[in-house]
């Protein structure tokens, strides 16, 4: 692969993802003691484990992301600049 196509519209987009807010947490639950009960709570303190580590992983590659398109817009001001000198 010899370059890399990036729409005008991603970094935009990459920085829209990046602050929106995250998810809120699961508000349901059951307030007797049975088995069943627990048994809910513990699958939603699972999920809910789940969800913050899915949020974590998105928002780490999202921030690689803007960095690689950050880098990219430096290089091909650069080239472009140096393009121009050319002439």
């Amino acid at each position: 692969m010899s370059y890399v196509e990036i729409p005008t519209h991603l970094p935009d987009y990459v920085r829209s993802l990046i602050s929106r807010p995250p998810l809120p947490p699961p508000t349901a639950a059951l307030d007797t003691a049975c088995r069943t009960a627990a048994a809910l709570e513990r699958a939603r303190a699972t999920w809910s484990s789940a969800v913050a580590a899915t949020e974590d992983a998105t928002a780490e590659q999202l921030r690689s992301i803007a960095a690689f398109l950050d880098t990219a817009a430096g290089v091909d001001s650069r080239l472009g600049q140096a393009l121009g000198d050319a002439r």
